[in-house]
């Protein structure tokens, strides 16, 4: 009771992703996802995903969940690997029915309160993952997207590319060296 499942879901066509940020399989609040896929008019639940190294006040899945073809990843906004509030991002590969882990992912450049995977999202090329209140050029709170390539492998290994905003909403996609 109280896992706020279904607080963020995601889909890519016949599965879904469900987000229960305040599971407690792991320790209080450390959060867990599910994964389902459309078979004859119902859903079947597949894998329930959660942090290698879940703990206390994790909030695995809290608003960071994307699933896309047989890979998913989950945000651990409130991970604290790099400091209080930091947080990380774990990516997961189908393996013929099975849900494995490949990767987890803390900001190249993390610190206190980032917020690092609070959202996620992943495609056929990239993967992104937003730190809400990561600090750019000496302005607190600026926010920023990490870019990663390849996403194929999952194993999300190449340093990012980290995308700011700094004066105005328009991101120039000649601006990021890795998007294709």
């Amino acid at each position: 009771a109280g896992d706020f499942f279904g607080k963020r879901v995601a889909k890519y066509k016949n599965k879904i992703i469900v987000g229960a940020d305040h599971n407690d399989s792991q320790g209080t609040d450390a959060g867990a996802a599910y994964i389902y896929q459309g078979e004859s008019y119902t859903w079947v639940q597949k894998a329930k995903l959660t942090a290698s190294d879940g703990a206390d006040g994790d909030y695995f899945s809290h608003f960071g969940v994307s699933i896309f073809k047989g890979y998913a990843l989950v945000g651990a906004p409130y991970d604290d690997d790099l400091g209080d509030q930091s947080g990380s991002v774990y990516a997961f590969q189908d393996s013929n029915g099975t849900w494995l882990a490949k990767s987890k992912k803390v900001a190249s450049n993390g610190a206190d309160n980032q917020y690092y995977g609070y959202v996620v999202s992943i495609s056929a090329d990239f993967a992104f993952s937003g730190a809400i209140h990561a600090s750019v050029d000496g302005l607190a709170s600026a926010g920023a997207v990490y870019v990663y390539d390849p996403v194929e492998d999952l194993g999300l290994n190449a340093e990012p590319q980290i995308v700011d905003l700094p004066d105005t909403i328009t991101m120039n996609i000649n601006d990021v060296s890795k998007l294709k």
